[in-house]
């Protein structure tokens, strides 16, 4: 599998500190086909779980109840693996939380709360486009 194509092994970290929203998320994936989802409470945790093991997909909130926020937790990622494709879903509709996420890079920038068909859709564009080569 090349690495960012999102098929049905897919390894999926989801970084959600409220646990009603982490299983929604597990939930949607499910109903995709995806079976290889871990979830995580803190930017902390994820980066240690990132360190361990080798995720395809980070769906990452950006405000967590933690030291560090969905964003520095994904510089700090980075800087550990290299970039793997991320999907920030986030209450945050902030345009200066846009802009610091872009400064690491990121497929999507969903807004809570979120439907099916827009994670669905934001899946299926990413699969596309590393396909494209992009």
């Amino acid at each position: 599998m090349e690495r960012g194509c999102v098929e049905k092994n897919t390894k999926i970290l989801i970084v959600e500190d409220e646990i009603l929203l982490q299983l929604t998320l597990a939930m949607m994936l499910e109903k995709m086909g995806f079976t290889h989802i871990t979830k995580v409470p803190s930017g902390e945790e994820a980066v240690e779980l990132a360190r361990q093991e080798k995720y395809d997909l980070i769906l990452m909130d950006i405000m967590l109840k933690d030291r560090i926020d969905g964003i520095d937790a994904y510089q700090q990622i980075k800087e550990l693996c290299g970039a793997i494709p991320i999907i920030y879903i986030t209450g945050n509709a902030d345009p200066m939380s846009k802009e610091k996420a872009s400064r690491f890079g990121y497929h999507d920038y969903l807004i809570k709360p979120l439907a099916f068909e827009q994670l669905e859709k934001s899946i299926q564009s990413l699969c596309a486009s590393v396909k494209q080569g992009g």
